[in-house]
This record gives C-alpha cells, structure tokens and sequence, in this order.
C-alpha cells in the first residue's frame, strides 16, 4: 500500500482506556504510519474503513473495528 511508510502490531493487548494497557488475549491492533496527507490520495479515515474492509474479507469470523487518531505527531 503506497499510502502506508510503516505499521506496528501489537497482539493480546489493546490500549487507549482510562487505564492505560489491557491485557486481551483475543485481541490486537495495528498502528499504520502514513505518508504526508500531500502526497496521498485518501484521508486516513478512509484509509481506515478501506483497510476494516479487506481483512472483514479475509478474516472470516473475526470482528474489526477501524479507528482513525487526528494526532498530528504519529497519523498526519
């Protein structure tokens, strides 16, 4: 994906609660570092929904959720 410059994954555990980290055996996530919102031509929410769709595709039985953070130091 020519939008995408690096990802991170993290795998039995979820965070942004109140609480800080949690420890979820049957979850994960992964954080998506963009290009610059110049050089691309998708907003990173719609990156968002594009990329839920295709491992809703792909992943049969699983359930996702696509969050898009407005925070300019790691998703602009």
């Amino acid at each position: 994906m020519p939008e995408v410059t690096g990802f991170f994954t993290t795998v039995g555990q979820t965070t942004g609660s109140m609480s800080g980290s949690q420890a979820t055996p049957y979850a994960a996530e992964i954080t998506v570092k963009m290009v610059d919102a110049e050089k691309r031509n998708m907003t990173a929410p719609e990156f968002a929904r594009k990329v839920e769709i295709q491992l809703e595709e792909n992943i049969v039985g699983a359930e996702f959720t696509a969050v898009s953070h407005w925070n300019y130091r790691y998703c602009q």
